[in-house]
């Protein structure tokens, strides 16, 4: 009775005038010859239309997403919607007796079951952030700083070598290696701008690859060639060490350099270093890279090649470190070698970290920062000492206790076997019978003057003269034969060589004897103040102890 049903609200209705006709059960027998049109009411059987139960169904992509999905909340919905027996009657009532359509039942259901729905739904999305890494314009800046300062200190060595060529410091430490070294450090350097691109291209991944490789190749190459000529002369591993001529070397050189090369362009043609995008999730940020992509086994090839040539050339020093001071760098090469392995065993362990948190600022910061360091360490700890003595031409491998005495014998030794190269120890009024030598810990202890207690002190004795001029003879005769080698010359090689063993005799034979000396003088002081002891408990009248 549509009378009965008043209102602007369907739902709100009094729907107890509407009652179900009940038709006989359903069974498949009954509805098995149902050929009308029952949508409109008419029926071609005589029983009740069948049961149906009422499933949701959705999209697997919605229904089965998670909660960082961003189908989450609908799907959260559809599974929390419910329809009720009695809903689903009062849906189906209006629907028929009041001839409302589909869309607007739907929304007189949802503004009058406001408490039924009201936990079904929620927002919780939050959507992604995108960003693409770029570098910081401050922090580029500091890096090209960092490379300019190291680069300038480079180019100032290199034109001070150059202008100091001539002297003693710089002509014994093999002139032309030097400036090679200096050279690969340059080429190390320049390879910073590509490591500071956002967007780097395929020519700057390959300049991250070869200028770093080949420049430090380069360096150690040329410091391990002096460093063997060194190690060949003065622990005699070679029959005529005057073949070590820098040609020579050059070419020894050339090989480690050339094989060097030869492993990068096999490289470059296996798995060539190109850019590579991708993108990393943290939380819900979506930052962008545009970086180049190294190939790990590769890296690890070229870390192990370069350690290799310092491992050498540390070992090559350390035993090199007995030679005449004039020109030998074992203590500089070694300073230099241990910053090297002391910034790699920093730097590759912060490398293998930050790359693997993909703070790729901080990876690139550290790249940069071990190729300064180490530039700026080699070049200092290699010619900072020299270059200081060369220019303001002091004597940088004496004492300054000894360094007026030294110089009159360095300056007036036309030869090593010259007379002008003998030194006579100083002597004084009443001090002739004085005689003193160095003591391990550098002090001087002097003999008492006979029947004068009172007389003691310090004196250039001649024990301690013999040992410093058979000193400054060997090294003045080093120098001239490390000077003549490193010219690539031969003449009088063997001579000097044997003039230098025989000065080295020299200096054990006045070590000896002024280490006998020095046990004297023990001697005579102990007896010295055993007769003071007596001279005083006979002036008290106590008998002697």
């Amino acid at each position: 009775r549509e009378s009965d049903i008043a209102g602007e609200n369907p739902l709100g209705a009094d729907l107890s005038v509407a009652d179900r006709i009940r038709f006989p059960r359903y069974t498949d027998e009954c509805y098995a010859g149902n050929t009308a049109d029952f949508i409109n009411g008419i029926g071609s059987v005589d029983c009740d239309y069948q049961s149906i139960t009422m499933h949701k169904i959705g999209s697997p992509k919605i229904l089965l997403a998670n909660t960082e999905d961003v189908y989450w909340d609908l799907a959260r919905m559809i599974r929390s919607f419910t329809l009720t027996l009695d809903d689903q009657y009062r849906l189906l009532k209006i629907g028929f007796l009041q001839r409302v359509d589909a869309r607007s039942l739907a929304c007189e259901f949802l503004k009058n079951t406001t408490a039924n729905w009201n936990s079904w739904v929620q927002n919780t999305y939050d959507a992604p952030r995108y960003e693409s890494w770029k570098w910081a314009e401050s922090t580029r800046t500091v890096m090209y700083a960092l490379q300019g300062l190291a680069m300038g200190l480079c180019l100032v060595t290199c034109v001070l070598l150059v202008c100091y060529r001539s002297h003693e410091y710089v002509r014994s430490i093999s002139i032309w290696f030097s400036l090679a070294t200096i050279l690969g450090l340059l080429i190390a350097l320049s390879s910073i701008p590509s490591f500071l691109k956002s967007e780097p291209s395929r020519s700057d991944c390959s300049a991250q690859v070869w200028l770093p490789t080949m420049g430090l190749t380069l360096s150690l190459t040329s410091m391990g060639a002096k460093t063997y000529r060194i190690y060949a002369i003065f622990l005699k591993t070679m029959p005529d060490p005057r073949t070590l001529t820098d040609s020579v070397l050059l070419g020894y050189g050339s090989v480690v350099v050339v094989v060097m090369m030869l492993a990068l362009v096999v490289i470059e043609i296996m798995n060539p270093t190109k850019p590579h995008s991708f993108t990393v999730k943290e939380d819900n940020t979506f930052t962008s890279f545009e970086l180049c992509e190294f190939d790990t086994d590769v890296f690890a090839a070229v870390v192990g090649l370069l350690s290799f040539q310092v491992v050498v050339i540390t070992k090559l020093s350390y035993d090199s470190r007995f030679a005449p001071d004039q020109f030998n760098e074992a203590t500089e090469l070694g300073l230099s070698m241990y910053t090297i392995l002391l910034s790699a065993i920093v730097g590759l362990p912060l490398l293998s970290h930050f790359s693997s948190n993909h703070q790729y600022t901080e990876f690139y910061i550290i790249i940069v920062l071990l190729l300064v360091v180490n530039c700026i360490a080699t070049c200092l700890a290699l010619y900072a000492k020299r270059l200081y003595g060369a220019i303001l031409d002091v004597d940088i491998h004496q004492p300054s206790r000894d360094v007026s005495h030294i110089s009159r014998v360095s300056q007036g030794s036309k030869s090593p076997g010259s007379k002008s190269a003998r030194a006579t120890p100083a002597t004084s009024p009443g001090m002739s019978g004085l005689q003193s030598r160095r003591s391990p810990g550098g002090s001087y202890t002097g003999r008492m003057l006979r029947g004068k207690p009172s007389a003691l002190g310090f004196n250039n004795s001649q024990a301690r003269s013999r040992v410093e001029v058979a000193d400054v003879k060997l090294g003045v005769v080093a120098n001239n034969t490390a000077t003549k080698i490193a010219e690539g010359g031969r003449e009088g090689y063997s001579a000097l060589m044997a003039r230098i063993d025989a000065l080295t005799q020299e200096l054990q034979s006045a070590k000896s004897t002024a280490s006998e000396k020095e046990q004297e003088v023990a001697i005579l002081q102990g007896t010295v103040v055993k007769l003071m002891e007596e001279k005083v408990q006979k002036a008290e009248g106590s008998p002697p102890i």
